[in-house]
Formats: structure tokens, sequence, C-alpha cells
């Protein structure tokens, strides 16, 4: 479902929840989504916080096919290269990305994929890793402020 296909489940009465693709990479529309959701008591599941392995250490962790991305695909790793300012000793990138997405006032749950323990690991230490700084997350959008807008 994308963000318009869940705008439109918003106004049909009955829909408790919907789910989209949200993360750092793909902001166009989910501020306008969340505050609907807010007020009409839907439930957003935010997957692929990771943007398909985009948001990971090392970028080689690419879930399926990432043409999903289309013509976009050079920026958007170009922009989640400039996001590994984010990794610290005690936070990967990963790590970030589940965290802001879980900061997301209107964000339900996120799925982020584990296909192993490894990576059910890095998710599940997004909750006790170090929070995003406000300084961080402004840096963060002023790098992804293009993905708001495609």
């Amino acid at each position: 479902m994308t963000v318009g296909d869940a705008m439109v489940a918003l106004r049909h009465e009955g829909n408790s929840s919907v789910q989209v693709a949200i993360n750092f990479l793909e902001l166009e529309g989910v501020k306008t989504l969340l505050s609907s959701a807010l007020r009409n008591d839907v439930a957003v599941i935010a997957r692929h916080p990771r943007a398909i392995g985009l948001l990971t250490n090392d970028h080689d962790d690419l879930m399926g096919d990432s043409s999903a991305y289309d013509t976009q695909y050079a920026e958007r790793v170009r922009m989640a290269r400039e996001l590994r300012f984010l990794i610290s000793e005690d936070r990967t990138l990963a790590q970030a990305a589940i965290q802001f997405v879980l900061g997301l006032q209107g964000v339900t749950v996120t799925l982020p994929r584990a296909v192993n323990r490894s990576e059910l690991r890095v998710n599940v230490g997004s909750l006790t890793a170090p929070q995003l700084s406000q300084e961080e997350l402004a840096t963060a959008l002023a790098i992804t402020a293009g993905a708001a807008t495609r």
C-alpha cells in the first residue's frame, strides 16, 4: 500500500489499520498520513524502516529487488551513505532508522526485517541503543529532505 492508497483507505469507515513504507528515505506524504490516521483512530503499521537494507551499516543487506526504488535508487543510496553519521559505538544505522520511525507520532508499530538472529538482535537493540538527539534528527531530516518531495 502506498501513502496515497492509505489516504484513500482512511476515508472509508471500518479500517482499523493501514500499512505503508515509512523510513528516512520514504517520507513523502507521511506527515499528512500520520495526522489523518490519528484523527481517525487508525493504526499505522510502518514497514521497511531500514529502507530495504539501505539503512544498514554496510548497505550490503539489500532485501529482494532494489528496483523498488526505480529511478531514485542512486539518490537514495547517496542519502543513506550520508546518514552513516548516525552510527555510533553503541548504535547501528538500522537501529537509528528504527528509532526514527518509532518516534513518529502516529506510528503504531514498525516491521523491520529479521531473517536471522543477528538482524533480530540489531532490531531489538534499537530499543536500548542511545536515542537520536534533536541535532542528529534535524541533520538527518535535512539530508533526506528531498525524499519528502518525490
